[in-house]
C-alpha cells in the first residue's frame, strides 16, 4: 500500500507535510536517499518536522542510521537570513 500512496502524494503540490509523509513512505520502501531528500526538504520548510521525526519510527531510524542533523543546518540558515535582514 506504500507505493500507491507514494504515487498519489508525488502528484500533489509539495509542502512540508507531503514531503514528510513521502520521507516515511520512502523509508518503508527502502529508498533511503529519496527519504533523506524528502525529509530535508520538509525540515527546510518547517523546522518543527525535525522534532516530529524523532517520534516517528521510520524517520527516527533514518536519522540514527545516517547520522542526520538538519536541526543545526536549519539554525544556520535562519541565523544567516536574520543577519542579512539586519545589515
Amino acid at each position: 500500500y506504500d507505493r500507491p500512496a507514494i504515487e498519489i502524494l508525488s502528484a500533489l503540490q509539495p509542502n512540508e507535510d507531503i514531503l514528510y509523509l513521502l520521507a516515511i513512505l520512502y523509508a518503508r520502501e527502502n529508498r533511503p536517499s529519496d527519504a533523506i531528500k524528502a525529509l530535508k526538504a520538509s525540515c527546510e520548510r518547517d523546522p518543527g518536522k525535525w522534532y516530529r521525526g524523532q517520534l516517528d519510527p521510520e524517520i527516527s531510524k533514518l536519522i540514527n542510521d545516517y547520522n542526520l542533523n538538519f536541526e543545526q543546518e536549519n539554525l544556520c540558515i535562519r541565523m544567516y537570513a536574520l543577519s542579512s535582514c539586519l545589515f
